[in-house]
């Protein structure tokens, strides 16, 4: 708002000139007394009456000592914005912990719960992370583009620990079937077939036929990072 009227104060008084023009045109041309060929001329900033000289100086001088005054001001706010150390430091854990609860971050960063989710609030509103829900729980991820939709899911379902001890299982024995993964957890073969379906889902897992046998690996894009 400032801005707009310093400009506008300072067009006004540097162009010069001020152009002198009917009210309006309400009243028939041919109205006896009336004169509408236009404007009598031009005066300059000079020619008007020291009142309005002044008040477009003092306009001037107090736009500027608003501008000096809250710049500053408005500019420091916009530093503690971006360079907030506590919501760097949280950032950072997110990025290099994809899928992190706000319990994993309130324990690992010793962050009280208020703080964090207000410090959260903000960093999604940003559009700096992204929230993935899976039952009552929120998980993080950095928005840097480097997981899909999927890849999220997977990470998300890896932190279950039934899911994670199936696909540590397979990642040691590439081409293992469900009935060997439920001979190993000792569970029978529904609960295993629960998991793979959902791991499958998500493109944790990789799924190859032989014959009447279904067998798996990990995906290859995802295998670095579940194992951790």
């Amino acid at each position: 708002m400032f801005v707009i009227i310093i400009l506008s104060s300072f067009s006004s008084a540097v162009s010069g000139e001020y152009i002198v023009t009917p009210y309006s045109n309400e009243y028939p041309e041919d109205m006896p007394g009336v004169d509408f060929s236009g404007a009598d001329g031009n005066e300059t900033f000079a020619d008007l009456p020291l009142w309005v000289q002044v008040s477009e100086i003092v306009c001037l001088i107090f736009s500027l000592f608003a501008i000096i005054k809250y710049l500053p001001v408005l500019i420091g706010k916009t530093k503690t914005y971006r360079k907030n150390p506590k919501r760097n430091l949280i950032l950072d854990y997110i990025s290099e912990n994809p899928g992190a609860t706000l319990s994993d971050i309130e324990r690992s960063l010793m962050i009280n719960r208020g703080t964090l989710r207000y410090h959260i609030d903000i960093l999604n509103s940003s559009h700096k992370i992204s929230i993935m829900h899976r039952g009552n729980k929120a998980h993080l991820f950095y928005n840097s583009g480097r997981y899909s939709e999927n890849q999220k899911k997977a990470i998300v379902i890896s932190g279950n620990e039934a899911a994670m001890r199936i696909i540590s299982i397979i990642d040691n024995n590439p081409g293992i079937t469900n009935k060997q993964i439920a001979v190993i957890l000792g569970v029978n073969k529904g609960t295993v077939t629960y998991h793979i379906r959902k791991l499958k889902e998500a493109e944790t897992i990789l799924e190859e036929k032989a014959g009447t046998q279904k067998m798996y690996s990990i995906n290859s894009v995802l295998s670095s990072k579940l194992k951790n």
